[in-house]
């Protein structure tokens, strides 16, 4: 099953029936997907590929995030969606998810080695892209139309804000960025798809442009992980170059 993850989402029964005969079962964040307590799942067949990694992981904080996030210990409330848009916990996420699966013997240990050794280069040098390009962004206002990009925006110092609360729903969407825009006027907007209906019109008339970053919450249309992450990178590069 390939489902996008977080809180609001639930598996129907064909999806639990394909994870109830799979080898394995990984899971991106198990404080997002409150159905795991619902469901039969075989001992052991279930993997968090976040497990190692909770004092790297942040809350959810209500829709803001900015450079440094919270001090001291996390809450054990849901953490923020999508750790993978933090370019160093996806590498750290692609180390966790190929012990899984040496560990079911299925996949010679040294070819898993050897790609992952491939993938973490590639990551690190998206990171450092990114990395550079936000040193001209923390001084840029952005808004977010949903609240996907948390990690994204805590790993590379973006001055994000995003509505407190996400319901899903396309109607209430706007009046709620609409509320945010008016006591933080931002130049841009990022949307986790191309804006739907007359939303970008709306903005654009306030002189607030809109960005398409792919938060990557199920697998893309086309390309990879990798390739994906990259065209998120030109658009980010796009957006600075107007400023």
């Amino acid at each position: 099953a390939d489902p996008p993850s977080g809180p609001a989402w639930t598996p129907s029964i064909a999806d639990i029936q394909t994870m109830q005969a799979s080898k394995l079962v990984l899971v991106g964040d198990s404080s997002q997907e409150q159905w795991l307590s619902r469901a039969t799942l075989p001992a052991g067949r279930v993997v968090d590929t976040t497990l190692d990694l909770a004092d790297r992981l942040i809350p959810d904080q209500g829709g803001i995030t900015h450079s440094h996030g919270p001090d001291g210990a996390h809450s054990h409330a849901a953490h923020a969606s999508n750790p993978w848009l933090d370019l160093e916990l996806a590498a750290a996420l692609a180390k966790a998810v190929k012990h899984a699966i040496e560990r079911l013997g299925v996949v010679d240990a040294a070819t898993l080695d050897e790609n992952l050794e491939v993938l973490t280069d590639e990551l690190v040098a998206l990171d450092e892209e990114f990395r550079a390009l936000s040193r001209h962004a923390t001084d840029v206002p952005l808004l977010a139309a949903t609240k996907d990009f948390g990690y994204l925006a805590h790993r590379y110092g973006l001055r994000l804000k995003a509505p407190k609360t996400d319901s899903g729903n396309r109607s209430e969407t706007i009046p709620r960025l609409e509320q945010l825009w008016a006591t933080y006027p931002a130049r841009w907007i990022i949307w986790p798809e191309q804006p739907w209906g007359e939303a970008a019109a709306r903005f654009r008339e306030r002189g607030v442009e809109s960005i398409v970053i792919d938060p990557l919450v199920s697998t893309p249309a086309s390309g990879d992980y990798v390739s994906v992450m990259r065209q998120n990178i030109d658009s980010l590069r796009r957006t600075l170059d107007q400023q």
